[in-house]
């Protein structure tokens, strides 16, 4: 019985340590993003995802790397989507930065309201 409940007490610390990992050339590309955006830039124009999370975080920094470059942002309905996939999984911070790029995205159609 004692050695049922150290099993079941491993297996939870276990489950509780794994986090969702990112893809190592997206946390390079955001790392990069705070120095170098156009190189950035770059680098997330040369990607592309397949797994739903991996997807949205590309596009998140891809959006926000062309926020800091001054070029055309993802169309809003991207960054739509971007910004309900992290109202559901995302840390607070994600949320805001998904809710800020699609402002700034509403901003540059020239969509005052919907930018607020």
């Amino acid at each position: 019985m004692r050695k049922l409940i150290y099993l079941l007490l491993t297996l939870l610390v276990l489950t509780a340590c794994t986090g969702t990992s990112r893809h190592p050339q997206l946390v390079a590309a955001d790392s990069l993003l705070l120095i170098r955006p156009d190189s950035a830039l770059t680098l997330l124009r040369s990607m592309s995802f397949s797994s739903t999370a991996d997807r949205m975080y590309h596009f998140l920094l891809l959006a926000d790397a062309c926020n800091k470059c001054y070029d055309t942002l993802p169309p809003d309905s991207i960054l739509r989507e971007v910004a309900d996939f992290y109202d559901r999984h995302g840390s607070a911070n994600e949320q805001l930065r998904a809710h800020y790029l699609l402002g700034c995205a509403y901003r540059d159609l020239g969509e005052a309201p919907q930018a607020l």
